[in-house]
Order: structure tokens, then C-alpha cells, then sequence
């Protein structure tokens, strides 16, 4: 839907990587006028994604509910900007490292992604996620995770 809008870049194509697309959204594809700018990857291994997510004019992660948000992590880590669910776990994972989007609003992911694409705030958006990506440190986690147990353990 959100192709649709005309607040989507007209030069923005779409590529999806993961399981086949349901019938609905297959048949959702062909009906876009832009459909000729949509192409499904299907399972891809490690490499060929974060290589998809490096070249990518932004990544969009458009997820109504979600655990963690492993995809956020990982298109950070590629320094490609990101656009992502307006949800309290991709705050808290992404920061100020992406834009955010309310996800049964589809003009709003339209005009995230052309925002994203804009050089300034590209640039922006892909050093405020290097710095995001500093809480993330597995250098870090062992810490973190023993201060965890401790304050259980004391609590």
C-alpha cells in the first residue's frame, strides 16, 4: 500500500528476502502499478543479506509485534539507514539510529522512505546508529549480563 501513495519515491524500488509471499500478498504485487519495481529474494544466506542490506537505498522493517528486532541490529551494523515500526522494542533497540513509522498507516512508511533516501539525513541516520550500535558490544555483554544476576540475585 504504501507504494501506492504518492508520497513514495519514484525511483525507490521494493526487494523482500525471507519465505515465499503469501497468495494475498502475491496477488497484491501484480496488481501495483509498480510491480515491474518489486522483487522477492526469497531465503538468502548471511552474506547475501547483509550484502542486500549494504546496498539498499534505506532497509524498511515493518513489524506490528516483534521480540527483540534482530534485523535492526544488523542493518545498523551494514550503515544502512533504517525505517522501522513505530513499536516500543524498535525504539528502544534502533535509538535515534532510525525513522519510525506507524505501521497501519502505509503513506507514513512512504514518506519515512523518502526521507531516509535524502543524503542529509541518510548521513545522519547511519552515524547515529554507529553510535547506537555501542550498547550492543559484545565486549560489553558478559558485564551486562553478570550486573543482571547480580541485581536478581541481590533484589
Amino acid at each position: 500500500e504504501a507504494m501506492e501513495s504518492p508520497r513514495w519515491p519514484g525511483a525507490v524500488g521494493l526487494c523482500a528476502a525471507g519465505p515465499p509471499w503469501r497468495a494475498n500478498e502475491a496477488m497484491r504485487a501484480e496488481r501495483l502499478s509498480r510491480t515491474r519495481r518489486i522483487q522477492h529474494a526469497g531465503h538468502v544466506s548471511d552474506a547475501q543479506l547483509a550484502g542486500l542490506y549494504r546496498g539498499a537505498a534505506c532497509v524498511v522493517v515493518p513489524a506490528i509485534a516483534e521480540g527483540f528486532g534482530l534485523p535492526i541490529i544488523e542493518t545498523q551494523q551494514a550503515g544502512a539507514p533504517l525505517v522501522c515500526s513505530d513499536i516500543a522494542v524498535f525504539r528502544e533497540v534502533a535509538g535515534a539510529g532510525a525513522l519510525y513509522f506507524d505501521p497501519h498507516r502505509p503513506h507514513q512508511l512512504a514518506e519515512q522512505i523518502a526521507a531516509a533516501i535524502d543524503p542529509v539525513v541518510r548521513a545522519g541516520l547511519i552515524t547515529a546508529a554507529a553510535e547506537n550500535l555501542q550498547r550492543f558490544s559484545s565486549d560489553r555483554a558478559p558485564a551486562q549480563v553478570v550486573a543482571l544476576y547480580r541485581a536478581a540475585a541481590a533484589g
